[in-house]
């Protein structure tokens, strides 16, 4: 005390207007009661360390909001590009990842701009670190497995920009950053808040959950109102000689019935990158290359806009008089027709050839890819079933190749994005015969009205 009393800094002064003792410039009831932190950040720290720690603290957790609230507008106003971009992990099952491409977004913008107003700050940084947590193990695993996908970071499009190392290093640099956050969040207690400001961020809080829950179901409906019938066609020649050929007249009309009745056609591209939405959409598939696709192509296709894909077993390709040539079928897959694998061989890929001959079963599948690719210089990733039919086996080696999904003949629909199917490798098809085009057309107007 005696100290104090020499010290011009440290005096007790008494005023007349109400007794109050200062000490240092400290009031006796906050010298009694310790310091006081009135929020997250407030860190009093000694001298020219505890500054700096303030002011990095500060410019971290501005770094960390803005690039959370950044990151997540994309994918808030494209849910169907995000799902596809999160189903490209291939991490997820088919049931998670609607789910999860709707409400991430909507915790990366509720946690960046808690960080910006630096309210919750705990909460905040709690979330932020696990979510660079979960984001940095999905880009290092997919990496590690080769998968050449977007990490869908800054983006909803699956298809920009591949992940490198360089991506990694971003990832972790922000992990780092959150990681740093949440120790100084954590290691200062927080004061109680006041009634007024309790209720203010209580009703922040609800008006930013009715917000998500909102946009959430809209994003959900919309998902699931997306989606494409795809029919599947063999040959058009119209002599009667084939159950499932049709002829072009034939052909023509169900074309226009469709247009005229509201359905609109999509390629399959269209379908990979998730560009489809409604529920009339329509994908042409045309088996095994026969040649009268050709012909198809140039007088019913063509005219009316419409981009089939082609489903090519090489083995026939420009060596069986029926068949197209390569020719051919490099003119057509120039012209804007999608090309899907078909089996070398045309054989049937169930379990028992798979067990009794893996050789001619693996061949199938990889050799067909192989062909198709080097012949026409195109990418090949779907893959249509010989006969529709599928089998575990097949499933498993296909998605080991490098295809996207695969197509059999049972009835359905499929959903956009491709990862909110059950299965992308058992994708559903119509296949029109010669006399069942009334009971297709009426399927498919009872389905798209549901």
């Amino acid at each position: 005390m005696e100290h104090m009393l020499h010290d011009p800094d440290c005096r007790i002064q008494k005023k007349e207007t109400g007794r109050r003792d200062t000490f240092c410039g400290t009031s006796r009831s906050r010298a009694l009661s310790g310091p006081r932190h009135s929020r997250p950040g407030a860190f009093p720290g000694p001298g020219r360390q505890g500054r700096h720690l303030f002011a990095a603290y500060h410019i971290v957790r501005v770094i960390l909001g803005l690039t959370f609230v950044y990151a997540s507008m994309h994918k808030i106003l494209d849910p169907i590009a995000f799902a596809l971009a999160v189903n490209n992990y291939r991490i997820l099952p088919a049931d998670l990842v609607n789910f999860t491409a709707l409400v991430l977004p909507w915790i990366e913008l509720i946690a960046g701009t808690l960080l910006l107003l630096n309210v919750w700050t705990p909460g905040a940084a709690l979330a932020v670190c696990g979510l660079l947590v979960i984001f940095t193990g999905a880009v290092t695993f997919s990496m590690a497995r080769g998968l050449d996908i977007a990490c869908g970071c800054f983006t909803a499009s699956p298809a920009k920009g591949g992940m490198n190392l360089l991506t990694l290093c971003r990832d972790c640099s922000f992990l780092v950053l959150s990681f740093f956050l949440l120790f100084m969040v954590l290691r200062e207690p927080r004061a109680g808040l006041s009634p007024q400001k309790e209720g203010s961020r209580r009703c922040l809080w609800a008006v930013m959950l009715m917000i998500f829950l909102g946009v959430a179901g809209w994003g959900e409906a919309r998902a699931a109102a997306d989606q494409v019938f795809v029919l599947c066609y063999h040959s058009f020649h119209g002599n009667g000689r084939f159950e499932y050929d049709v002829s072009l007249q034939d052909l023509g009309s169900q074309m226009d019935e469709l247009a005229g009745r509201g359905f609109c056609f999509v390629t399959y591209a269209d379908l990979l990158e998730g560009r489809v939405a409604g529920t009339k959409n329509v994908l042409v598939v045309i088996d095994d290359g026969n040649q009268s696709v050709y012909q198809a192509y140039r007088q019913v296709f063509e005219p009316r806009g419409i981009r089939p894909v082609l489903g090519i077993y090489p083995n026939v390709i420009g060596k069986k008089s029926y068949a197209l040539t390569w020719e051919q079928l490099t003119e057509l897959s120039r012209a804007g027709c999608g090309i899907a694998g078909h089996g070398y061989y045309h054989l049937l890929l169930s379990q028992k050839f798979y067990e009794e001959d893996s050789r001619a079963f693996i061949k199938e599948i990889v050799l067909s890819k192989q062909t198709l690719e080097d012949r026409l210089g195109v990418k090949v990733t779907s893959f249509v079933y010989p006969s529709g039919a599928a089998s575990e086996a097949a499933k498993k080696l296909l998605r080991e190749t490098g295809y996207e999904c695969a197509f059999t003949i049972r009835w359905g629909r499929v959903l956009v994005p491709l990862g909110s199917n059950p299965d992308p490798y058992e994708l559903s098809r119509y296949m029109v015969t010669s006399g069942n085009w009334p009971m297709i057309s009426g399927a498919l107007r009872k389905a798209a009205a549901e």
